[in-house]
């Protein structure tokens, strides 16, 4: 009998538990919305106060391109096998095929074609890395660009949010 009352309120607490468990979360992600510490809407890649890795840089049809700046100080550059590109965020309502292109631009120097990728799905964010063929070296940008679909109209939405570039050495 002790048993059988034990596994009933085991039960009973599991499915309290999971039944309020998704609106306890939102309630606690609503009251946090507003509550980030670094900024989440600049569009400004050269900004050197907004280096965190929660801010996020938009591109979209209308903005398909990110420059950001290889500073002389970044030793990460050298030697890196890769670039790193975090997708974070992406709004693609009617799930357009959407493709990235990564180029390196040497300060007054012609832009070197890195290497490209795909979102699959369409609208499915991730980290994705690019190889550097040792092209990368010391100051320049590397260049972010946004390959829309042909089927894409300047009026549609497709709004993707990126973190800041990485360079990674494997």
């Amino acid at each position: 009998m002790k048993f059988y009352r034990l596994c009933c309120g085991l039960c009973f607490v599991t499915f309290a538990f999971t039944s309020c468990n998704g609106t306890s979360l939102d309630l606690v992600n609503q009251g946090n919305a507003n509550a980030s510490s670094s900024p989440t809407n600049s569009t400004d890649p050269n900004n050197k106060d907004t280096k965190s890795d929660e801010t996020l840089y938009y591109l979209d049809l209308n903005k398909p391109n990110i420059e950001q700046s290889i500073e002389r100080e970044e030793r990460d550059v050298e030697g890196s096998k890769f670039v790193q590109v975090e997708v974070s965020e992406v709004n693609n309502p009617q799930k357009y095929p959407v493709k990235f292109e990564v180029s390196y631009q040497p300060r007054d120097e012609k832009k070197i074609f890195l290497g490209s990728f795909s979102l699959f799905p369409p609208n499915n964010p991730g980290k994705f890395i690019v190889p550097t063929h040792g092209k990368v070296k010391g100051e320049g940008k590397i260049i972010l660009s946004l390959v829309a679909s042909e089927q894409a109209k300047a009026t549609d939405t497709l709004r993707v949010g990126v973190k800041r570039i990485r360079f990674r050495r494997e």
